[in-house]
């Protein structure tokens, strides 16, 4: 199953999105963005699930919660932008 990651620049704005997706009942989670997506270690990154990445994006948007990339993440470990 492939994974979703928005990231953010700041962790308020990580939060915030967790809080509007928890709200449109999205499992979301609370991550340092992951190496394979930012070679310096910064940032904050919202995992989601496969199926609720389109809802998830529309829920952001919807919020004035804006993210930086959404990236998917394959069994293997392999990371691939998209644009939901």
């Amino acid at each position: 199953m492939y994974d979703y990651y928005f990231t953010f620049r700041s962790m308020t704005q990580a939060q915030r999105a967790v809080g509007v997706l928890q709200q449109a009942a999205i499992y979301a989670v609370l991550e340092r963005t992951p190496r394979a997506i930012s070679p310096q270690g910064c940032g904050y990154a919202v995992k989601v699930l496969r199926g609720d990445v389109y809802r998830a994006a529309n829920a952001l948007r919807s919020a004035l919660v804006f993210y930086e990339k959404c990236y998917q993440f394959s069994p293997g470990g392999r990371a691939k932008e998209v644009f939901p």
